[in-house]
């Protein structure tokens, strides 16, 4: 990399992971006890720990990190909070070329960047000692090396790629099997490159907005996402049976996972239907206290105006593109990936579930923003005006992400939706 080319670009790196990392590891070890599913999360890094065995629906690798953070900064809310937070504050910088390797646009990198660090849900979900934002690190990591594989000029560094995107995506549904959805993005955009894909007519609305893309036989698609990946999910639960004493039963207890999550019926209080995640019309509640005077309220509540105008991107673009634009096709392949899956599933959901699939909807948002920054000055001041807003409604909106003590009026203020805070009812 020129260095002198490349400055600008340095410097607001730079800056974005240290106002991430500050902003997010800031008072981490409030609320100072725990809440919501971190008690379960953090009593099976405890377990790790003291070398005890536990039965979780989900797979080990998140409460590795959970146990690790405990084992080195003690048993407390910073040591149960650090790596999610840690994996949650590299998502910003990650995210920024995430985008670049997608658009080769240095706007729509900084600005997707800048949504991930001032969204309430993302901010907050990195300050829980939760699996979310672990496994996000690992997918945005596996399609980052998949994108640099797709464009690569190098055929020496092809199957390097791929054997790290591979060895990431592993990873990550060692995690939280919902980062499955990332194998579908990646099937479809390598089975679109395929000599049998390009003899349907469909195969030209749907091409890489690349001008030039690698290609690699089946076998070597079966190598890297599924015999890797797998290779190490199971690697990860012998680690797992090492720590906690007991005897290898992979199957078994992968089996009481499938079998949990299928069977759930009973309704959470704080349920939210899939559809209504991108409209924000219930965020997940995680603690609150109440005075005579005065309140405190923590939720994952995400920042109005990111998430509203990217709905009404989404439906304009549909309407004016038509599946005509490979730009928008690409991401609408990662948002319907993340998104769709969970419309099938009859459990109780919650809006961090949308995790995965809300930055590929803010791409749709980030992309007609670009349009309009490129098109002349005056547009240019329209869109900063906008980040400026963005920015504001993080801040106005931060007492509640961080659990701080306000009065009922700047409550209500914030209150612009009844089902925002659900446990007031």
């Amino acid at each position: 990399m020129n260095i002198r080319k490349h400055k600008r670009e340095i410097i607001f790196l730079a800056l974005i992971t240290f106002f991430s990392f500050w902003i997010r590891f800031d008072n981490l070890g409030f609320p100072d006890q725990i809440v919501s599913d971190e008690n379960y999360f953090v009593n099976f890094g405890r377990s790790y720990v003291e070398g005890e065995f536990y039965h979780d629906v989900h797979p080990p690798l998140g409460k590795f990190f959970i146990g690790l953070g405990i084992k080195i900064f003690g048993d407390n809310p910073f040591g149960w909070r650090f790596f999610a937070c840690f994996f949650g504050s590299l998502l910003v910088p990650l995210g920024y070329f995430l985008a670049r390797a997608i658009f080769s646009k240095k706007f729509i990198a900084a600005v997707f960047s800048f949504f991930i660090l001032f969204d309430g849900m993302f901010f907050v979900q990195s300050r829980m000692a939760r699996l979310d934002t672990t496994y996000l690190f690992f997918i945005f990591l596996a399609y980052l090396l998949f994108f640099y594989y797709l464009k690569s000029k190098s055929d020496k560094k092809l199957h390097l790629l791929l054997s790290f995107s591979g060895i990431f995506f592993g990873l990550s549904f060692s995690v939280k099997w919902v980062a499955l959805a990332a194998g579908v993005p990646i099937f479809l955009i390598w089975f679109f490159q395929t000599p049998w894909f390009k003899k349907f007519k469909i195969s030209k609305y749907l091409r890489l907005p690349f001008k030039k893309v690698n290609y690699i036989s089946l076998w070597w698609f079966i190598l890297y996402f599924i015999i890797i990946p797998l290779g190490l999910y199971l690697f990860i639960w012998q680690i797992h049976y090492g720590l906690t004493n007991t005897q290898p039963i992979t199957f078994y207890e992968n089996y009481k996972i499938f079998t949990y999550h299928r069977g759930i019926e009973e309704v959470h209080r704080l349920d939210a239907s899939p559809w209504s995640w991108p409209l924000l019309i219930q965020p997940f509640s995680y603690f609150f206290e109440k005075t005579a005077l005065s309140i405190k309220y923590l939720t994952d509540l995400g920042n109005p105006l990111i998430w509203w105008p990217a709905v009404i991107s989404l439906f304009y673009v549909l309407w004016k593109e038509r599946l005509r634009n490979a730009k928008i096709n690409l991401i609408l392949i990662f948002f319907t990936s993340h998104f769709l899956p969970f419309m099938l599933i009859s459990r109780s959901l919650f809006l961090y579930h949308f995790l995965a699939a809300a930055p590929f909807l803010w791409l749709i948002l980030i992309y007609l923003l670009n349009k309009l920054w490129e098109k002349n000055k005056k547009s240019r001041i329209l869109v900063l005006s906008y980040l400026f807003l963005v920015f504001l409604s993080f801040v106005f909106f931060f007492p509640i992400l961080t659990g701080q003590e306000i009065s009922f009026y700047s409550l209500k203020l914030r209150w612009w939706i009844i089902s925002w805070f659900p446990l007031m009812a």
